[in-house]
């Protein structure tokens, strides 16, 4: 993991190598779109991202914000096949998740042309993320010893703040509107590094971003 986290930095730390080539370029970017956390439902999100390029095709960029999605998906595999109509539970055990990342990157221009530019980016940083944890109960026919179901025991909520550091990748396009303004849509995979949360590519730590954002030069 410390190989891992040292050639991301390696990386991010890279393209400021040229700065002192570069003109210095400013920009403010107000980004909104939906989350996927690959084990949960689906939900929203907003960030304002400060961008400072090195060059044309080079930039750094630093946001924040929040993001917000509900329950976490578990699936409860039954072992007694003779007796289940449905050998498979759906529950959950979380629900009310609130993220608050602060994440710096380095995004890179790939091709350009009249009407677009891709892009890829990479980002790394620290996120607050809050949510109500439960225990599930089972219900059972008292008849068969068949499950009928899992639920959320609502007596034993409790407020659980997990402080995680994650790492991302992504890909985009931006198009310019005007001199100064840009409109972008990235995706972006996201994924938490510590184990608090499930921790490296887990189902429960990863989440997927697909973002509209505004640039704006200032």
């Amino acid at each position: 993991m410390s190989k891992l986290i040292s050639l991301l930095l390696a990386l991010f730390l890279i393209p400021v190598l040229p700065a002192v080539y570069a003109q210095n370029t400013h920009s403010l970017q107000l980004n909104g779109g939906m989350v996927f956390p690959m084990n949960s439902s689906k939900g929203a999100g907003a960030a304002l991202q400060y961008n400072y390029s090195l060059s044309p095709a080079i930039q750094l960029y630093a946001y924040s914000g929040i993001s917000y999605w509900d329950e976490n998906h578990e699936i409860h595999e039954m072992d007694r096949k003779d007796i289940q109509n449905n050998q498979f539970k759906t529950s959950y055990s979380a629900d009310e998740h609130v993220l608050i990342p602060l994440y710096f990157g380095s995004q890179i221009a790939l091709h350009s042309d009249r009407l677009f530019t891709t892009f890829a980016n990479i980002e790394l940083g620290y996120s607050h993320l809050s949510y109500n944890a439960y225990e599930n109960l089972m219900v059972t026919d008292e008849k068969t010893g068949e499950v009928l179901e899992f639920y959320a025991d609502q007596k034993t909520k409790r407020k659980v703040n997990e402080n995680l550091f994650g790492i991302g990748a992504g890909v985009g396009l931006s198009h310019e509107i005007t001199n100064g303004i840009k409109l972008q849509l990235s995706y972006k995979l996201n994924t938490f590094i510590n184990s608090n949360y499930n921790g490296f590519f887990t189902s429960r730590g990863t989440y997927n971003t697909l973002v509209l954002g505004v640039n704006c030069g200032i």
